[in-house]
C-alpha cells in the first residue's frame, strides 16, 4: 500500500438501521439515505442489524449476509464499495430483537 501523499481527513456516520436484516422492506432507503444523506462517509458505525436471518430465533448470529446486502445496494447506487466488521453476539445472550 503506497500513500498518495494527500489526505483530506476521513468522514465518519452513524445509523440506527432500525433492526435491518436482508428481508427488510426498508433496506433500499436504508442504502438511499447512506448515499444521499450521508454522502457515504469512509466508515459507518450502525446500530440495530440483525443477523442473516432476521427475526428467526436458530443457531445463526452472523450478519455477514445483512451486511453484505447493505453493502451491494450502496454500491449499486453510487459505486461505492464497503467492507464491514461486525462482532457475533453470542445466541441467547447478547442483543435480540
Amino acid at each position: 500500500l503506497e500513500s498518495s501523499g494527500d489526505c483530506r481527513g476521513i468522514t465518519f456516520g452513524s445509523y440506527n438501521v432500525e433492526n435491518l436484516w436482508p428481508g427488510s422492506e426498508h433496506l433500499p432507503d436504508v442504502a438511499d439515505q447512506i448515499v444521499d444523506y450521508l454522502k457515504t462517509p469512509d466508515l459507518i458505525f450502525l446500530q440495530e442489524v440483525q443477523d442473516s436471518n432476521g427475526p428467526t430465533n436458530d443457531l445463526i448470529v452472523s450478519a455477514n449476509i445483512t451486511l453484505a446486502t447493505l453493502a451491494a445496494a450502496i454500491k449499486e447506487k453510487s459505486g461505492v464499495v464497503y467492507e464491514w466488521l461486525n462482532v457475533d453476539p453470542i445466541r441467547n445472550q447478547d442483543g435480540g430483537q
